[in-house]
C-alpha cells in the first residue's frame, strides 16, 4: 500500500525556534504537537546556505555543483536546475500519485510546478491580494530596511493572514486528494518565518521585544571578517 505525504516546507525556520526544542520564549503549540507525535531530527542539514539552491537540491537530489543552481534569482550568476535532472515529483507523478502543492516556488527549476508532476499549484499571489482585497482590507505595505525586511504589524485579523489563506488552500487539496482514490503527496511551503515578519496585532501582542535576548555573537564587531559581513551590522542598523 502507497505512502500518503504531507510535507510541510517553512521557508528559513532555525530549528532553536521551537518550543519543542527548547524555546524559552516562542510557543509554537502546534509544530510541538507534529514533533511529539512523530520524530525530530536535531542533526539536519541544508545543501546550501541559500534558499533556491537548496530547493533544487530538494528537488531533484544533487548538490549545487550538479544540478547548476547556486545563487537566487535576481543575482548575476543565477540560473535555474538542470532541466535534464530527474525531480522526485513527477517520479511519484509516473508511480500513480496525485501531487497539489500551495505556495512558494523560487525559481529553483526552470518550468512551473505543474511541469513536474503536480496537478495544482497554487502560488500566494496574487490570489492573496486579490482574496484581500475581497474582504476589504487595504494592501500589505511595504517593509523598510534592507530588501524590504524590516517588519510590521498587519491590520488584519489571523484568520485574514497569508498563512491562513494558504492553509485552506491546503485543506482543500487535502479533501480533494483523499477522494481521488489515488495515493497522495501535498507539498505546503510558506514563505514564513522568513522576513519580514509581519504578524497580525493579536500574534504581534503575544511577545515583548525587550524578551528576546540577543545571541551570544551579536556583539562581536566582526573585525578582520570579510566586509560582506561587517556591512551587516550597517544593514541591520546595529550600527551607523
Amino acid at each position: 500500500m502507497s505512502t500518503n505525504v504531507l510535507l510541510i516546507h517553512a521557508d528559513q525556520h532555525r530549528y532553536d525556534v521551537l518550543g519543542a526544542h527548547g524555546h524559552p520564549l516562542v510557543r509554537t503549540p502546534h509544530l510541538d504537537r507534529l514533533a511529539a507525535d512523530g520524530v525530530s531530527f536535531s542533526h539536519a542539514f541544508t545543501p546550501c546556505a541559500v534558499c533556491t539552491p537548496a530547493r533544487a537540491s530538494l528537488m531533484t537530489g544533487c548538490w549545487p555543483s550538479q544540478h547548476g543552481c547556486r545563487t537566487n534569482p535576481g543575482a548575476e550568476a543565477y540560473r535555474p536546475a538542470d532541466a535534464s535532472l530527474a525531480t522526485w515529483s513527477r517520479l511519484m507523478r509516473d508511480s500513480g500519485y496525485t501531487l497539489r502543492r500551495v505556495g512558494k516556488y523560487a525559481g529553483e527549476l526552470v518550468v512551473p510546478a505543474t511541469d513536474h508532476g503536480f496537478d495544482e499549484h497554487v502560488p500566494r499571489n496574487p490570489g492573496y491580494r486579490q482574496w484581500r482585497a475581497a474582504q476589504g482590507l487595504p494592501p500589505r505595505a511595504p517593509s523598510s530596511g534592507p530588501f524590504n525586511l524590516f517588519g510590521h504589524v498587519d491590520d488584519g485579523e489571523p484568520q485574514q493572514m497569508p498563512l491562513a489563506w494558504e492553509a485552506d488552500h491546503v485543506i482543500r487539496q487535502l479533501h480533494e486528494a483523499a477522494e481521488s482514490g489515488r495515493p497522495w503527496l501535498l507539498r505546503w511551503d510558506p514563505s514564513e518565518p522568513h522576513l519580514p515578519s509581519v504578524p497580525p496585532a493579536a500574534f504581534a501582542a503575544m511577545y515583548d521585544p525587550a524578551d528576546v535576548e540577543p545571541w551570544p555573537s551579536f556583539p562581536d564587531p566582526l573585525i578582520n571578517k570579510p566586509y560582506i559581513q561587517r556591512q551587516q551590522r550597517m544593514n541591520w542598523q546595529v550600527e551607523g
